[in-house]
């Protein structure tokens, strides 16, 4: 048996940053959903300290000088997910597009969820994005699971494709 290692682990450490004073503050959150998106990440949802749960969708991004810059997500649309947790989200891109797929999950109340959100993130010049949301299908309710998404299709384990 011969380990193969990629990089040096040994010299890996962890390090804060400072927030932006444009940011909003970061919430305590757990049984949330982060996705890289570009340069910088999307954290959708989870449970707050406060033990309710959040609806929102958050951009953090990481700025040239090391800080770090929360800012809330507005996204347009006709339907705007429930307040979620323990559910999924993975990016999707194909035909020129990026699309965020939001999953499942529990609400408040514990009740599962059985639902499909899917998110278009358009970039703008001004490095933002503009971000269109809809309720795509309805699924199995589904908790701490893994979509597969590959090119204009997402798929939830042993089921049938989301297109």
């Amino acid at each position: 048996y011969q380990r193969r290692v990629h990089g040096d682990l040994d010299t890996l450490e962890w390090s804060g940053a400072e927030l932006s004073p444009m940011s909003v503050e970061p919430p305590q959150l757990y049984g949330h959903s982060a996705n890289l998106y570009g340069d910088s990440v999307l954290i959708m949802g989870g449970l707050c300290g406060d033990w309710s749960v959040s609806e929102q969708l958050y951009l953090v991004c990481f700025l040239p000088n090391g800080a770090i810059e929360w800012q809330i997500v507005h996204a347009k649309g006709k339907v705007k997910p429930e307040g979620r947790c323990w559910h999924s989200c993975s990016i999707s891109t194909g035909m020129g597009k990026v699309h965020l797929w939001l999953v499942g999950g529990e609400n408040q109340s514990g009740t599962p969820l059985s639902d499909v959100f899917e998110l278009c993130l358009i970039p703008r010049e001004s490095n933002k994005s503009q971000f269109t949301l809809r309720k795509r299908v309805r699924a199995p309710d589904r908790l701490c699971h893994i979509p597969v998404c590959g090119p204009d299709v997402v798929a939830l384990p042993n089921r049938c494709p989301i297109m």
